[in-house]
C-alpha cells in the first residue's frame, strides 16, 4: 500500500510539474518569478476500494501574497485522463474518504470560520455538516 501511495505521489508530481518547452539554445537558469508558476500536490488520499485518489493542490495567488488550495481527483482506473478539479478553493484541504469510497469529507478555511465539507458524489454540490470559528 506504501509503493502505491508514492506511485501515485510521483505520479501526480509528473501531472502538474510546470510545463518548460526550453531548446538547447535557449538554457536559463530559475528565477523567482518562475515559482509563481509552480503547482505543488499534497495530502494525496487514496479511496478504500483503491479506484480514486483525491490530493490538495496548491498553487501561488494571483496576487503572489500567498496560496490557494483545491481538491482534485484522479481516477486510477482511468490512467489517460487528466485529474479532476473538484473544488474551486481557495482554503480546502486535509480529505479523507469514508470508508466505502462514495463520500470524501474535507477542511475549508474561510476569513471567519471553518467548517468540515462533505462531497457524496465528486459531481454534485458540497454540504457543509459543521462550522466553528476555530475548527480549521
Amino acid at each position: 500500500m506504501l509503493n502505491v501511495k508514492f506511485f501515485l505521489c510521483i505520479a501526480c508530481c509528473l501531472v502538474f510539474c510546470v510545463e518548460a518547452r526550453v531548446d538547447a539554445q535557449a538554457k536559463r537558469n530559475i528565477t523567482e518569478t518562475d515559482l509563481y508558476q509552480f503547482h505543488w500536490i499534497g495530502d494525496t488520499q487514496m479511496a478504500p476500494d483503491g479506484s480514486r485518489a483525491v490530493f490538495v493542490r496548491v498553487d501561488v495567488t494571483p496576487d503572489h501574497k500567498g496560496y490557494a488550495t483545491s481538491l482534485w481527483l484522479l481516477d486510477l482506473s482511468a490512467p489517460s485522463e487528466s485529474p479532476r478539479r473538484l473544488t474551486a478553493g481557495p482554503h480546502d484541504s486535509q480529505p479523507r474518504w469514508s470508508p466505502d469510497s462514495k463520500t470524501i469529507a474535507f477542511a475549508r478555511a474561510a476569513e471567519k470560520d471553518g467548517k468540515i465539507v462533505t462531497l457524496r458524489d465528486t459531481r454534485a454540490p458540497h454540504r457543509a455538516i459543521a462550522a466553528h470559528p476555530r475548527l480549521v
